[in-house]
């Protein structure tokens, strides 16, 4: 197969040097440039998700050699940089690469190039030199994933990469029932979500007593809370939002010492290095379920915590009906969430069912209910309801036309972390490129 590869890209390059026909010219560097990505960029590397826009002019032979010039990066983006630049392979004399966001010194030509969109990144590649232009410091860590993805081909296609993804929140809720996962497969969960463009963990696994009852008032023990900084901090090094849940609802009392007793619990968090949160009442009944003292107790969150720290993202909630099979529409749950809640918190949803595609029907549904963009829980590949099972299979059914439709979108996996990544990379490219089939790009399938 590799070989049959290799010919057939020797054939394209040599059509490609010996016609004069611009218009051929242009049809065979993208022939070229989908073969070479459908082996990987190489054989050993490529770019994902696909990226939104590509515009390739031709091939050079990568160098091996670089002048790196950054001008304001952040520490994950220096770590990332520093895992493929080094002593052997950087030099004054070196190919030169400038690497920045949209507020640093770039002319006006290539700032507007850069996607308006957050995330986003452009690239220009020439045969003395490429450019890496971020949106914000996220975009430019992206740009740098992909900038390294095309450094570690044989050749370098010339051009222009315009990138950005389509939904804001994008990847996993730890939220199954079974075993949770290690510390040692969150770790390698969290560098695999940073190496395919995910930002949003969401841990909230079911048996942890200190995000659910009995003891999610009480402070993690120490050996507990020391690995948590370290998932926080690795994280962060992936530009990973980790999203500490409770769930309270079980034993919950609507009163003073309770709500207190959160907001302490958020403060400890918040030392640990959290600054994303959710509040989860799935899977209860009885006066935990009542809407009106939930959506009171997310609103004192809200305005004690959120609003005082400044640098915490807005709330996300999982609510007791969060599938539209277990709601009772007559007793007015969504709805009183809809219109008690502050408009920044996010309400999750599952779809029609618990199990469910999500498609725009539905959206217009729970968002018409909830008076917001839901934030989706898709549980797939999830199997804690068939453990005889792996479910191993590549991410499709979901509509194609709904990213303007929800707020997020995260997938719950297995409790068998390392085959939980086969449907995640599909959730990461459906996230990021959503309606590939729509878009004409310079890159479409």
């Amino acid at each position: 197969m590799k070989l049959a590869h290799k010919s057939f890209q020797k054939m394209i390059f040599f059509l490609y040097y010996r016609t004069k026909s611009q218009k051929l010219k242009r049809v065979l560097s993208f022939a070229l440039f989908i073969l070479v990505a459908s082996v990987g960029f190489t054989q050993n590397s490529d770019i994902h998700p696909t990226p939104q826009h590509v515009e390739i002019s031709s091939f050079i032979e990568t160098p091996s050699h670089f002048n790196l010039q950054q001008q304001h990066t952040d520490k994950a983006t220096q770590y990332l940089l520093a895992s493929f630049f080094n002593t052997k392979n950087t030099s004054r004399n070196g190919f030169s690469i400038t690497i920045g966001t949209i507020n640093d010194n770039f002319s006006k030509k290539q700032k507007s190039k850069v996607p308006t969109k957050p995330e986003g990144y452009y690239i220009n590649s020439t045969n003395k030199n490429i450019t890496v232009i971020g949106r914000d410091a996220r975009g430019t860590y992206y740009g740098i994933r992909t900038l390294i993805a095309l450094l570690t081909a044989d050749k370098l296609p010339l051009g222009e990469i315009s990138d950005f993804p389509d939904v804001h929140a994008r990847e996993t809720v730890e939220g199954f029932y079974g075993t949770p996962w290690s510390f040692e497969h969150r770790m390698r969960q969290i560098d695999f979500y940073g190496e395919n463009k995910l930002n949003t963990y969401i841990y909230g696994p079911k048996d942890d007593p200190y995000h659910s009852s009995p003891n999610w008032r009480k402070p993690y023990p120490e050996s507990e809370a020391i690995q948590l900084k370290k998932l926080i901090n690795r994280a962060k090094l992936n530009h990973v939002d980790f999203v500490w849940a409770v769930h309270p609802g079980q034993d919950i009392q609507w009163n003073d010492a309770d709500r207190t007793a959160l907001l302490h619990k958020f403060e400890l968090m918040y030392n640990l290095g959290i600054r994303s949160y959710a509040v989860f009442f799935d899977d209860i009944s009885g006066e935990g379920a009542n809407p009106t003292q939930q959506a009171g107790l997310l609103n004192f969150l809200h305005t004690k915590f959120v609003k005082v720290k400044k640098d915490v993202k807005p709330l996300i909630m999982c609510p007791t009906e969060y599938n539209k099979s277990w709601s009772n529409p007559e007793g007015g749950y969504l709805k009183t969430l809809g219109t008690k809640l502050d408009p920044s918190i996010r309400i999750m949803w599952t779809g029609n069912r618990v199990v469910s595609d999500i498609n725009k029907e539905t959206m217009a549904w729970i968002n018409g209910q909830i008076q917001r963009k839901a934030f989706i829980w898709w549980n797939f590949p999830v199997s804690d309801y068939v453990r005889n099972h792996l479910l191993m299979g590549p991410t499709y059914g979901n509509g194609q036309d709904i990213a303007e439709e929800i707020s997020g979108f995260v997938s719950n996996p297995m409790e068998h972390a390392e085959a939980s990544k086969i449907a995640i990379y599909g959730v990461a490219d459906y996230t990021w490129r959503h309606s590939i089939i729509q878009k004409k790009t310079g890159y479409a399938p």
